[in-house]
């Protein structure tokens, strides 16, 4: 079985560059998902962590011809 590294919300505000309760607001909003929660404390995979990171990715733009 593979194994996940997952990290805590104070790691991935600090990656973010933005406060923790920032990360907070956005997961009640509904902004960001954990990849889990045990019991109440939100945790990210590294690769959740990038997604979130770098953003949405760009939408292609149709050619028209």
């Amino acid at each position: 079985m593979p194994t996940v590294s997952l990290i805590g919300v104070p790691e991935l505000a600090a990656a973010l560059g933005v406060d923790q309760s920032t990360v907070h607001r956005r997961i009640e909003r509904g902004a960001i998902t954990p990849t889990v929660t045990v019991g109440k404390r939100p945790l990210f995979s590294v690769e959740d962590a990038l997604a979130i990171m770098l953003g949405p990715a760009p939408k292609a733009q149709e050619r028209t011809s």
